[in-house]
């Protein structure tokens, strides 16, 4: 069964909505704006849980510091995950350790924001020698072969499928500050607008953290104007940076700049490609999920009340 989470709502499409069956119709479309009415309530509800972070925050053991901007907010692993897999249906990813959204940003209203989800990957030392020589045309299309077997996963897990439609940014190495950034264009089965992935690698001495805006394509230039100010706010603290590298004692990298795009050598690049809500939104959803989602974030989220 196939399935896409929006924010805090599944629409269950009701047996009665079958071909020649206009009461039917009818009668499911009643179903979901009632089923909509109650889950805004349920939104409004839970969005009031989510617990938001300001100011300068150390992530990945400390090796990490965001200095947080005044417009924006963060959210940590446990919340951020429960929004990306279970809301907005996702696959599991235990190197995402927060997700940075603009201070309007609501659960409620999130299919008018984007947002950056932010991992942590302790891959070892990742060599840049290569980072002029790549062929970005092949690049291209051995990112859509591996997205091609990922959507075999995603079928066995309930997902739908993804296709990667093509480059929407090009990939760029910043030598200097040790950074890659390039973007995708991605449809997604069952919706007409497409999904934007702008993804930025930041080097560091044994790891990389990188940052993925979840988008729509309409969103690319908004995205690409953001972009290089939000990435400015995650340094790597001392002795945890690009140039601390130690080749006496320090492990190197199986990727290369290169390899970091495809995902071959850490193997997710293609299975990590982040549906957004405002696709989620737009695509009707076969799921048993109505009340399911909004208990496990409760608890989830909640426990702290007491």
């Amino acid at each position: 069964m196939l399935r896409i989470l929006m924010p805090g709502l599944a629409l269950v499409i009701s047996t009665m909505a079958y071909a020649g069956n206009p009461d039917g119709s009818k009668a499911s479309l009643r179903a979901e704006k009632a089923l909509r009415k109650q889950f805004k309530k349920q939104l409004d509800s839970t969005d009031k849980k989510i617990r938001y972070q300001a100011g300068s925050i150390l992530i990945a053991g400390n090796s990490v510091v965001l200095d947080i901007p005044e417009q924006y907010k963060f959210i940590d692993s446990a919340q951020t995950r429960f929004i990306l897999e279970d809301l907005w249906g996702n696959l599991p990813d235990s190197s995402v350790l927060g997700m940075l959204v603009r201070k309007s940003f609501r659960i409620n209203n999130a299919d008018e924001e984007f947002t950056y989800v932010i991992s942590h990957h302790p891959i070892g030392y990742v060599k840049d020698h290569d980072a002029g020589e790549t062929n970005y045309d092949d690049l291209i299309v051995e990112l859509q072969r591996n997205q091609e077997k990922a959507n075999t996963r995603r079928l066995e897990m309930g997902y739908n499928t993804m296709n990667i439609v093509g480059w929407a940014a090009v990939p760029s190495y910043d030598k200097d500050n040790h950074r890659v950034h390039w973007a995708k264009e991605i449809a997604v089965t069952g919706s007409d607008i497409n999904v934007l992935n702008y993804e930025a690698r930041i080097l560091g001495r044994n790891s990389m953290i990188s940052f993925n805006a979840v988008a729509t394509m309409p969103q690319l230039e908004q995205v690409k104007k953001d972009l290089p100010n939000v990435i400015a706010i995650a340094k790597f603290t001392d002795g945890h940076q690009y140039d601390d590298f130690d080749k006496r004692t320090d492990s190197i990298a199986e990727l290369t700049v290169g390899t970091i795009i495809t995902g071959n050598a850490a193997g997710q690049a293609a299975t990590r490609s982040i549906i957004s809500p405002k696709i989620v939104l737009g695509t009707l959803v076969i799921a048993g999920l109505v009340s399911g989602s909004f208990i496990a974030f409760k608890r989830k989220v909640g426990r702290k009340e007491a």
